[in-house]
């Protein structure tokens, strides 16, 4: 599954950073002995956004991607996921309801810290916050399929540099309309960021073309 990281306006090596914890996050989950798991974790390919690209410029994402998938000659069937965070969640749900408007298989959408962005019911979204009024006042908007907030707060900017040092509780809405098979985050916990974005991003990466 390709997983579209959509960034937002600040220095990229703070996006570099996030590639590197969510990297090692994954590597963890695909350690552990459960083989199913084990091989989605390892068929995850992260795709950072560009910093010369705006992260709330849908069509310009979407040519980004649309490249990268001619180059790596893959199919139109080739699942997707898409992150983004501050503004870039303003392009990821856009460029992601654009991609599945043209065909493209979207498997969810996590937008950390995207305050006041509806993201839709097309497909499973989840939301991350850095305190715990971010993410629960984006619920308003439209109740997510689980979001998590950090305890204690951290910074908006810390959140995505640091997601491995940022913990915090996760709460799973065990009503979603989608057939989501939460597992092991079927509980409220406690975890950090870059563990609970691994975890999701399997669990999207086994469950595909859902339908609410």
């Amino acid at each position: 599954m390709i997983v579209v990281i959509c960034p937002g306006i600040h220095p990229p090596e703070l996006t570099k950073a996030f590639g590197a914890a969510l990297e090692g996050a994954i590597a963890v989950q695909a350690s552990f002995d459960i083989s199913a798991q084990a091989a989605a974790a390892r068929a995850l390919q992260l795709w950072l956004l560009p910093s010369e690209i705006a992260p709330y410029g849908p069509d310009l994402i979407r040519s980004y991607v649309l490249e990268r998938w001619q180059q790596a000659e893959l199919s139109s069937g080739f699942p997707t996921a898409w992150i983004g965070f501050s503004a870039g969640v303003v392009g990821a749900v856009a460029a992601a309801r654009c991609w599945q408007r043209d065909g493209g298989e979207v498997t969810g959408l996590i937008a950390v810290d995207g305050w006041g962005v509806p993201l839709g019911d097309r497909f499973p979204r989840f939301r991350l916050g850095h305190d715990r009024f971010t993410a629960q006042s984006c619920e308003w908007l439209g109740a997510s399929d689980g979001y998590f907030y950090c305890d204690p707060a951290v910074g908006h900017l810390e959140l995505w540099r640091s997601p491995q040092q940022s913990s915090g509780h996760w709460q799973p809405n065990l009503k979603s309309p989608f057939d989501l098979d939460f597992g092991r985050l079927g509980n409220c916990q406690s975890i950090d960021a870059a563990q609970l974005l691994a975890q999701l991003l399997i669990l999207l990466a086994q469950t595909q073309k859902l339908q609410p």
